[in-house]
């Protein structure tokens, strides 16, 4: 199977610092950021350094940094699959 048949048939992304996000947005497909390494990313545990791209601001979706918040987006998603809203929405419209 091809990644964009793969992308195509996915209701739900789970990524953590991936550019993957925008096939999901301009597929109009939810995303939840998990940012488990992200104090360690940003801290100088990684070669890498902050950009221009929040994710808070620029993402979307949700950004959880535990597992167990995790599992509560995956559990919302599954009793509410409904459409991105609000500012994963407006920042998703974006990408096309």
């Amino acid at each position: 199977m091809r990644i964009q048949q793969l992308f195509a048939r996915t209701a739900l992304m789970i990524t953590d610092l991936s550019s993957v996000a925008f096939e999901m947005a301009y597929l109009r497909r939810p995303v939840i950021y998990y940012h488990f390494d992200f104090d360690d990313f940003y801290g100088g545990g990684h070669n890498w350094r902050r950009g221009y791209y929040d994710y808070a601001k620029d993402g979307f979706g949700p950004i959880v940094h535990e597992c167990d918040q995790l599992l509560l987006q995956v559990a919302s998603f599954v009793d509410d699959p409904g459409a991105l809203t609000g500012l994963s929405a407006t920042n998703a419209a974006r990408t096309a």
